[in-house]
């Protein structure tokens, strides 16, 4: 069960020996239509699985970093070097307590990820 769900998400984003390269060809994936609603409805299907899976682990942490980025650029003026041409509809301002529990998931997301040195 566990290597045809890692099959289906490699038919979608090819096998690397390198993780960052992986996590980049997924940031990509998820940027595409398609490739991204194949991965989002695989994801389910991985959480129930009873494996410890790597790929499943970075594919969320991905698509949670994604997700974190909307949010955070909602909150951005489209033009920053010109306030004044910057509308209120053009961004929404977040409550202070938004903002410091958004920067507290960002700091959530770097902690789930653990890269061990090559030399170790």
């Amino acid at each position: 069960q566990a290597r045809e769900w890692i099959r289906r998400v490699e038919e979608i984003v090819p096998k690397s020996d390198d993780v960052f390269a992986w996590l980049k060809e997924v940031r990509l994936a998820l940027n595409d239509g398609q490739k991204s609603a194949h991965l989002l409805s695989l994801m389910p299907e991985g959480a129930r699985i009873p494996v410890d899976m790597e790929c499943m682990k970075l594919l969320q942490i991905e698509i949670d970093a994604r997700n974190w980025t909307i949010k955070a650029k909602s909150w951005i003026p489209d033009n920053l070097n010109s306030p004044e041409e910057n509308d209120k509809s053009s961004f929404k301002r977040g409550k202070i307590d938004d903002v410091g529990d958004h920067l507290e998931r960002a700091s959530s997301l770097h902690d789930r990820i653990r890269f061990k040195c090559k030399n170790q």
